[in-house]
């Protein structure tokens, strides 16, 4: 078996340092296997960890490979909760972490959804500090972080038809999905399509 740090903006750290640049991960954590977590983004990926430590454990994500079939199957715990004085630390530590920073990447979904906000929140410090922003989310997250104008955002075409609300499936409307997001103040709309681009 293996284990890895899994997310997406782990994944996007990872990829950052094997290109040769410097990335850091924000990550929020708790218990043995957030401390885990910590480890293996440091030592065995060499990134550097920004560790937010909460009461909820690390949740893991077991996957099963059956290879006869070649098919994989995951199972998954719940994410952990967080407290609001724990989303205040998030903050926090963000707006240390951030100084200096040339591009922040904003990925995947939260755990908690009572703080679906978070990546709305975070975009304007970041801006503050003088960094890209790169939103790349779907669901509520995308809806409130388009709120804080990002730099660029990249949904695929079901995450951004989710957003406007009707299909993507003409160069018609994939045009104006991509007017919807410039309306909102984003300058780079990167929509994925698959096999397709």
């Amino acid at each position: 078996f293996s284990c890895v740090p899994g997310g997406k903006g782990n994944n996007v750290a990872r990829a950052v340092h094997t290109m040769g640049r410097a990335a850091k991960a924000l990550v929020v954590v708790g218990g043995h296997t957030g401390a885990h977590v910590v480890d293996m983004i440091q030592h065995d990926d060499g990134v550097e960890a920004v560790p937010v430590w909460v009461a909820s454990p690390t949740r893991t994500i077991t996957t099963v490979l059956e290879e006869s079939v070649h098919q994989q199957t995951a199972f998954f715990e719940p994410g952990s909760r967080i407290t609001p004085d724990e989303e205040q630390a998030i903050k926090a530590v963000f707006t240390g972490a951030v100084q200096g920073i040339a591009v922040v990447t904003f990925n995947g979904t939260v755990s908690d959804k009572r703080i679906q906000t978070l990546y709305r929140d975070l975009i304007p410090i970041a801006k503050a500090a003088g960094a890209l922003t790169i939103l790349d989310t779907h669901g509520p997250e995308l809806a409130h972080g388009l709120e804080a104008a990002p730099y660029m955002v990249k949904p695929n075409l079901a995450e951004a038809a989710e957003l406007v609300g009707h299909s993507l499936d003409t160069l018609e409307t994939k045009r104006d999905a991509l007017a919807f997001f410039h309306e909102r103040g984003v300058s780079l709309v990167v929509l994925s399509m698959g096999k397709d681009g």
